[in-house]
């Protein structure tokens, strides 16, 4: 995401789900990503008190999982599973679903943007072509790879916004 009256300077590379908005200067030769924010707010993150990040962030993937667990149950979504005695950290929400690139359209219809970290697997990437894997050598990882969707994830969303954006997903599937 690039916002109005943003300045990007010669040279930056600007990469993966990185979000500049308004009125933030990139001076040249900038790297951003991946999942960077930019933003030119008062009290910066950097500045909240982070000790219950860990808490916050599960809160919030529960909050998605409870949200979409029936969807689950109408079309192929799969959502994140953490083992029983076991926590995630939560980088990011990723659901593996159908229809995804169209679902991805009509999100970003209705302003809700999402991203796709892992769009290749690793054995069709040309850093490892050397290792000459072909298309259909790992079918179950290159099934993952085209249904892989990560929705907006961070410790402070609502569980309104949780709420907006599973009702858009299902919306959306109550349509197609």
């Amino acid at each position: 995401i690039i916002g109005p009256d943003v300045h990007v300077g010669n040279g930056c590379k600007i990469q993966n789900n990185v979000s500049v908005y308004k009125g933030v200067s990139l001076e040249e030769g900038v790297f951003c990503g991946p999942s960077v924010v930019f933003t030119n707010v008062i009290n910066p993150r950097a500045f909240v008190d982070r000790k219950n990040e860990l808490f916050l962030r599960n809160s919030v993937a529960k909050k998605y999982s409870s949200a979409l667990k029936e969807l689950s149950n109408k079309v192929r979504c799969v959502l994140p599973f953490i083992s029983g005695g076991c926590s995630s950290i939560y980088a990011q929400y990723s659901v593996q679903i159908e229809k995804r690139d169209m679902l991805v359209d009509f999100l970003k219809q209705k302003g809700i943007p999402t991203a796709i970290h892992y769009p290749y697997p690793l054995s069709l990437q040309e850093a490892f072509r050397y290792l000459g894997y072909k298309k259909g050598d790992f079918p179950v990882t290159e099934d993952i790879a085209e249904r892989i969707l990560s929705l907006p994830f961070d410790p402070y969303i609502s569980e309104e916004e949780v709420k907006i954006i599973s009702s858009a997903i299902e919306e959306f599937y109550n349509q197609s």
